[in-house]
């Protein structure tokens, strides 16, 4: 880009459209300077940006042609696997890891189960409601009818009255956004229908835990429910279960969830 002075009568800056404020950099010839995507949209668009967000670098050029460049600010955690290896989880025993994602197979016997979970060392809590916890994943039902099937944040369906966590359940063709909260001794599922999905497509599910006070349930990037009552009590959220996925058939016949990628994410 270059701005055309009055020695050239034909044009000015305002054809250009651009208005007076703008003004000519001289760059010393040692000196180069890189634009990434971002600084190369804002500079053309005439603008600074005015905020400082995750993960991007902010930068200043003021009328003098000085370039300040921050440093990157991370402001969330991310956790993300698609699942090449059973590398981070515990159980696992029939789990098929592919390339680009696995499957969770059980047999066809009627009350058999497997269950996969990622877990932390250290006895803390791995996810904190107090900062805006999510979950995004993308899986896939072999069959509707005749299973049991939980995915989410923290530990579900484990069955020894630890559970704590939210995500969502599939219980004999029925979608529900789920939460469940244990007291250490005994746990409550809360569960809402979610209808209108075909649970043996490719779906993504995302479930958000924001400001402490609401989980909202996104079914292929469609808001489809929001829970506000009897949420989980922010200090009761310290299992070291970070992810959970488990099936099981009601039936003699096999059953199988595959899973493509799954992500967990929440403010430091």
């Amino acid at each position: 880009m270059s701005i055309l002075t009055s020695s050239d009568p034909k044009y000015n800056v305002l054809d250009l459209g651009f208005d007076r404020s703008l003004v000519k950099i001289n760059k010393p010839d040692n000196v180069d300077i890189v634009f990434t995507p971002e600084m190369r949209s804002s500079f053309s668009e005439g603008i600074v940006p005015k905020t400082i967000t995750s993960g991007k670098v902010p930068a200043i050029l003021d009328v003098n042609g000085l370039l300040t460049v921050g440093g990157i600010i991370y402001s969330k955690q991310y956790v993300y696997t698609n699942f090449e290896s059973a590398d981070g989880w515990t159980g696992g025993a029939n789990l098929d890891a592919r390339l680009g994602g696995s499957a969770i197979h059980v047999p066809n016997v009627s009350g058999s189960k497997e269950e996969i979970n990622a877990e932390i060392f250290g006895g803390g809590g791995v996810f904190y409601t107090t900062k805006n916890p999510g979950f995004q994943c993308g899986l896939e039902c072999s069959a509707t009818t005749n299973q049991t099937i939980y995915f989410g944040v923290g530990d579900l369906n484990i069955g020894d009255g630890t559970e704590n966590g939210f995500g969502f359940k599939i219980a004999n063709g029925t979608l529900y956004a789920l939460h469940t909260e244990s007291d250490g001794v005994t746990s409550t599922e809360r569960l809402d229908e979610i209808t209108g999905i075909t649970l043996t497509d490719s779906n993504n599910y995302k479930a958000l835990y924001i400001s402490n006070s609401k989980i909202e349930f996104y079914v292929n990037n469609i808001l489809m429910l929001t829970q506000t009552t009897n949420l989980l009590v922010s200090g009761n959220d310290d299992d070291p279960v970070l992810m959970s996925f488990s099936v099981k058939t009601l039936e003699n016949a096999a059953k199988a969830i595959y899973l493509r990628y799954a992500l967990f994410f929440q403010d430091f």
